[in-house]
């Protein structure tokens, strides 16, 4: 199995859980001159920071989402630098989990037309209140509270000289995200929930 590298690109992996179940999201940055000589455990600070901010992503989980922590991983080169820091931090969110599998979609695009520079992260489980009475539709509360999370993320660690990138594992390349958008349907994670 060839490692994966990739030019300027570090990759983090945010560890949580809820009812028992691990839940990742792996997001990925390209560094510049300067967050490119920041240290692991400085980058894993700021990564924190953005992900537990008031408005932020974790506020948009439920409280029954507990974080376990974030993992580093330099893609840069194949001994790249490794590294960890925990968290206990949980939800913001008051509801009753709809089921574990329920999620909504969060569409990242660098506004091309590859479908190399096009990804996607999956926030979930989502509450009863975050689902409309159809069943298949998210409500609009939901959508614009995670629209300004991911923004919030987006926008802080670009602050700290880290572009929020699409990691094409296929092509070892990173874009930068230009664009963020919620799907209106709701997604399963059925497969990245054991």
């Amino acid at each position: 199995m060839v490692t994966l590298v990739v030019p300027d690109t570090i990759q983090i992996a945010v560890e949580m859980t809820s009812s028992g179940q691990q839940v990742f999201n792996v997001i990925g940055f390209r560094v510049d001159l300067i967050s490119g000589l920041i240290s692991p455990a400085g980058t894993l600070a700021f990564v924190k920071a953005a992900w537990e901010q008031t408005n932020g992503p974790l506020a948009r989980h439920l409280n029954t989402v507990t974080m376990v922590g974030y993992h580093y991983t330099d893609l840069r080169s194949s001994t790249g630098a490794t590294a960890f820091l925990g968290s206990s931090a949980v939800g913001g969110m008051s509801d009753f989990i709809s089921t574990m599998a329920s999620c909504a979609v969060v569409k990242l695009s660098a506004n091309t037309r590859s479908r190399s520079e096009h990804g996607r992260l999956f926030h979930g489980p989502l509450g009863e209140s975050d689902i409309n009475p159809d069943g298949r539709t998210i409500s609009s509360t939901c959508l614009n509270g995670l629209t300004t999370a991911y923004g919030l993320l987006k926008s802080d660690m670009l602050t700290h000289g880290f572009g929020w990138s699409v990691i094409s594992r296929k092509l070892a390349t990173s874009k930068d995200i230009a664009s963020i958008g919620v799907g209106s349907i709701i997604g399963t994670q059925r497969r990245r929930i054991r």
